[in-house]
């Protein structure tokens, strides 16, 4: 005689024509904790992609805002020109009020003239005018030569 264990369907009698006295396993249906569990994946990985496209989407309206902007003082300076000056840009931190926004963000810069290869980090800070969001000022926490 054979039989075969199964934690999710305990061993039960097959019933059938041709199988009496045969101990079996019933078909499963699933179970409880596997559906649950599968759903609870779809779930987590749905949302870890809503918020990559999120962050994503600020690193990219993040980029476009600096623009023009210019962070630092005399001795040490940077002027965003183009996007693609912009190598690498991560916001390690941000917080938010009803009329403030702030970031503080690390960037890996690069100058379009070929002058090397630079890493900084930044505080920028929004104010909301009416419905949108605008850059207030640009501060330069640290710049650093790295090519």
């Amino acid at each position: 005689m054979i039989m075969i264990h199964d934690d999710i369907n305990p061993r039960r009698r097959v019933r059938g024509a041709a199988r009496h006295g045969v101990v079996g396993r019933v078909p499963s249906r699933g179970g409880t904790f596997g559906v649950l569990y599968k759903c609870l994946l779809m779930t987590i990985a749905a949302a870890g992609a809503l918020a990559f496209s999120v962050q994503a989407a600020e690193v990219d309206q993040l980029k476009s805002d600096l623009i023009g902007q210019c962070m630092g003082g005399r001795e040490k300076c940077w002027k965003f020109q183009a996007v693609d000056q912009i190598k690498e840009l991560v916001i390690k931190n941000k917080t938010e009020d009803a009329q403030k926004r702030v970031y503080i963000i690390s960037l890996k810069l690069q100058a379009a003239t070929g002058s090397g290869k630079y890493t900084g980090e930044a505080r920028v800070e929004y104010t909301r005018a009416g419905t949108r969001w605008k850059i207030k000022q640009v501060g330069l926490l640290s710049l650093a030569k790295i090519e």
